[in-house]
């Protein structure tokens, strides 16, 4: 039969191939065919696999990069080292990887059974894994090691959340702010969970005290979020009146 267009053969190529060059080249030919107004659905159909293919494309360079990274700090360990391993469990459970996290970090676990980062970031393996209670357990033995950690404190808010415990989260996430007031994430951990459980008026002081941080800050325009919140609230405080 052929090929329909052009666009369909330079997808084809780049299906073939998976060179950056021919992405680049049936990418710009179905930009323009959009723009014309001449295409099919099952143009679109190509134009989206095109995407959703090369997507994959970004996923394998990511992951190269933070192995490159991990593997050049082994000496150092300083923080990049542990921030790169962290944004690799999140995007290995994107792509419903999260085992071979947990694999890693168990093995992490039992050959240096003294260092939290290796308890934290088997936590994080299972949190976003959505296995709760094992993150807990995880966390919990990093805690031991390092019970006044804001990090750990305010993580260990996130997955009291996920479990359930609602009143413990926000100890934590207290006990985080009190230690490291210059980290606002546990604020906004806070305001949404007083948002996702319904306690309105609780969210609104919550999410004005977010507002308050912003502007001592200078991040008055990142208050746009929390000012819509707030506005939800009170206009369904109203409406139940």
């Amino acid at each position: 039969m052929g090929y329909r267009n052009d666009a369909d053969r330079l997808f084809g190529i780049y299906e073939s191939s998976g060179k950056l060059e021919d992405y680049v080249a049936a990418n710009k030919t179905y930009e323009k065919m959009i723009e014309s107004g001449n295409y099919s659905n099952q143009d679109l159909l190509e134009y989206a696999l095109l995407q959703d293919y090369h997507s994959m494309y970004y996923v394998k360079k990511a992951i190269g990069l933070y192995n490159k990274i991990i593997e050049n700090g082994k000496e150092t360990r300083d923080d990049v080292y542990y921030k790169s391993q962290s944004q690799l469990i999140v995007l290995l459970a994107r792509n419903n990887r999260s085992h071979e996290s947990i694999d890693k970090y168990k093995q992490m676990v039992k050959d240096e059974p003294d260092n939290y980062r290796a308890y934290d970031l088997l936590h994080q393996a299972y949190f976003w894994a959505k296995q709760y209670d094992d993150a807990w357990l995880a966390l919990e033995a990093a805690m031991k090691f390092e019970p006044n950690n804001a990090g750990l404190l305010s993580d260990a808010g996130y997955v009291c959340k996920a479990l359930g415990r609602y009143d413990e989260a926000i100890d934590f996430y207290d006990k985080a702010f009190a230690i490291n007031s210059d980290d606002a994430s546990t604020l906004y951990g806070k305001a949404c969970l007083f948002m996702d459980t319904g306690r309105d008026e609780e969210a609104i002081m919550a999410w004005q005290d977010v507002i308050d941080w912003n502007n001592s800050h200078g991040f008055s325009e990142a208050n746009k979020w929390p000012e819509t919140e707030i506005a939800k609230r009170k206009k369904k405080l109203i409406s139940e009146k």
